[in-house]
C-alpha cells in the first residue's frame, strides 16, 4: 500500500472517530423534534404571531421559531425545539391601519404592525413545556 493510501486511510478512520468522540465524552448532542398546535388569545385564534422555543435547564440546542397564522404553527423535526424542558414564547402582531414606504423602488409600501402582548408573554415569560422524541402537539390558550 503507498504512503499516500495509507495516509488516507488514517485520516478517514481518525474524522470518524473524531466525529463519535462528543458521545464518547458524555457531551449531549441536540435532538430536535417536530412540534405543531393552536395558540388562542382570548378565546380566538391568533391571526399572525410567533412562537418561539428556547432550551432551557441544561437542554442543549438552539432557539426555533414559527409563523402563528390562523391559529395554527408547525415545525418539522429538523428546524423544531431541542427535546427536553423548553421555554416559550409568544409575540402577536396586529396591523395598525399604518404603512411606510418600501425602501425597495417598485414595491408596494409595507403594513405596519405592533406585538400587542405584555412581556410575561414573551421576553419575561414563565411559560415551560417539555419537549418528547417524534412529534409534540401543544396547545396554548393565552388570556390576559
Amino acid at each position: 500500500m503507498s504512503p499516500a493510501m495509507t495516509f488516507h486511510r488514517c485520516l478517514i478512520v481518525s474524522l470518524t472517530l473524531l466525529g463519535l468522540l462528543p458521545g464518547c465524552l458524555g457531551e449531549k448532542v441536540p435532538r430536535p423534534a417536530a412540534v405543531e398546535g393552536n395558540v388562542t388569545w382570548e378565546d380566538q385564534p391568533v391571526e399572525n404571531g410567533t412562537i418561539v422555543f428556547t432550551p432551557i435547564k441544561g437542554t442543549p440546542g438552539r432557539p426555533a421559531s414559527a409563523t402563528i397564522t390562523d391559529g395554527l404553527y408547525f415545525l418539522e423535526r429538523e428546524a423544531g425545539p431541542s427535546v427536553g424542558p423548553n421555554k416559550v414564547e409568544f409575540y402577536i402582531h396586529r396591523k395598525t391601519g399604518k404603512t411606510i414606504k418600501s425602501p425597495l423602488p417598485g414595491q408596494d409600501d409595507i403594513e405596519v404592525t405592533e406585538q400587542i402582548l405584555a412581556a410575561k408573554f414573551n421576553t419575561e415569560s414563565e411559560f415551560e413545556t417539555q419537549i418528547t422524541s417524534g412529534s409534540n402537539v401543544l396547545n396554548f390558550d393565552l388570556v390576559p
